[in-house]
């Protein structure tokens, strides 16, 4: 039997409901994202920006602005209750269409670029009704509606069983990098060296530089800082490491400027933020450049340099880090104080190392401001930091050791990443095939074994 093609206006009304108290055990809340609709137990008010409605049974409903992203679908039957919104739009359906068929129509990746092609406005795209219902779509029997419905729901099922799965081995990756990060600080990853110069003896030499830096002038005096405590100590060392504070293998830590500087799109002079450091490396694709006096006035303070380490230390991506390059952009770098810079004793410490412990260690120092959402790192704390000190060739065995792991994990990450891919490129194409009027609809055996295979 030949399926008919109609207009989507001819399977949806639009609906006039007005709001109407209900009983609060027999509704169901609705809330849009770029999933689509999730139901929720009753409940009043407002998560983030994101707001929750009640609407009727049965009822087909969609976001203007993000419908060609998957935001719909379809009240239960089972339950009821609604309040009438203009944000989120609903339409009864037609008892010619189940609304579960429509619910898996809309959702295969086809159906997405009519969309596309109707949806209107720049920043915030939005889809009308009218030109909603103009869009033709085919349409089987309810039989073959139902048919499609229990195969959509079976193949569904079994890529969410794939896809956690793999959700599960992506956090089991994240937990192997953190635990060898943390047996790197600890020793654990490679065998020591007897012969290797030991870490007092390397600590001296650091404090050594740092008197002949303050006597030339090079470098301010620091505040004693207090001794290191039994109570403070995490872990035991290997023999030949020691422990200090960072800011005895530092010269210097601080933030950058505490106020704004004056924009000059064409200077050439960087005044970056907490956004600009990014996967590692600082971008400068959306910087601010400021004027060149301004720039000298804040640069004295961070005063930019190769291998410098560039911390956030306030805001949602507190702890991201950047090692500064040997780059003309580098001297041309200064920050807003949403950035620290940490300075290191040249070739008596490896940048790497350093960036090794910070990575597990500075999450334990943030401060949560009470009724702020803004977490910050003070530099006082970071400066008393406990550091485990290693040989100077120990650090170098370390950092190759755990880049070498790191490429590893790297590689079965990226692995897993291509196999949630491959599955969700999977699950569209058996939709879409199942939306064919000579598609085919597997058997639950058949599916099975494509599943399998991968």
């Amino acid at each position: 039997m030949s399926w008919k093609k109609v207009k989507l206006g001819e399977l949806l009304t639009e609906s006039k409901i007005e709001s109407i108290k209900s009983d609060p055990d027999k509704r169901i809340t609705v809330r849009l994202n770029l999933k689509g609709v999730e139901k929720r137990p009753y409940e009043r008010g407002v998560e983030g920006a994101t707001k929750y409605f009640i609407r009727k049974a049965g009822q087909f409903i969609y976001g203007k602005q993000n419908l060609f992203k998957g935001a719909f679908g379809i009240i239960p039957k089972e339950l009821d209750g609604f309040e009438s919104s203009s944000d989120i739009p609903a339409f009864d359906m037609d008892k010619k269409c189940l609304p579960e068929w429509l619910m898996f129509y809309l959702r295969q990746g086809n159906f997405y670029l009519s969309l596309e092609s109707i949806a209107t406005g720049t920043g915030s795209r939005r889809i009308q009704p009218a030109r909603l219902f103009e869009i033709e779509i085919p349409l089987p029997t309810l039989k073959e509606q139902q048919k499609i419905i229990d195969h959509c729901n079976f193949i569904e099922k079994k890529y969410g069983r794939i896809n956690d799965e793999l959700i599960l081995q992506q956090t089991y990756l994240q937990q192997l990098r953190q635990s060898i990060l943390q047996e790197a600080v600890q020793g654990k990853l490679s065998e020591q060296n007897p012969s290797d110069e030991d870490a007092a003896t390397l600590l001296k030499r650091i404090k050594a530089e740092k008197l002949r830096l303050i006597k030339e002038g090079k470098l301010k005096k620091e505040k004693e800082l207090p001794p290191i405590t039994e109570d403070e100590i995490p872990f035991e060392l290997p023999k030949g490491w020691v422990w200090c504070r960072l800011q005895e293998i530092t010269s210097l830590v601080t933030d950058g400027k505490h106020g704004d500087c004056p924009n000059d799109p064409n200077s050439g002079y960087f005044f970056l933020s907490a956004k600009d450091v990014k996967n590692g490396k600082l971008n400068y694709e959306y910087a601010r450049q400021i004027t060149y006096q301004s720039f000298l006035e804040t640069h004295r303070r961070t005063n930019l340099e190769c291998g410098d380490i560039c911390l956030v230390n306030t805001g949602a991506t507190i702890g991201k880090m950047a090692i500064a390059t040997e780059d003309e952009l580098t001297q041309k770098t200064t920050f807003q104080k949403s950035v620290a810079v940490i300075k290191l004793v040249r070739k008596l410490i490896i940048i790497e190392f350093v960036e090794i412990f910070l990575v597990g260690s500075v999450q334990s120092l943030v401060k949560k401001s009470g009724g702020s959402a803004i977490n910050n790192l003070l530099l006082g704390d970071l400066k008393q930091l406990l550091f485990p000190l290693p040989p100077l060739a120990e650090q170098q065995r370390i950092v190759a050791k755990v880049n070498k792991l790191q490429q590893q994990l790297n590689q079965l990450e990226s692995q897993v990443q291509q196999s949630r891919e491959y599955a969700q490129q999977l699950l569209q194409a058996v939709l879409k095939e199942a939306f064919e009027e000579k598609g085919t609809v597997y058997e639950e055996n058949e599916l099975v074994s494509m599943v399998a295979e991968e």
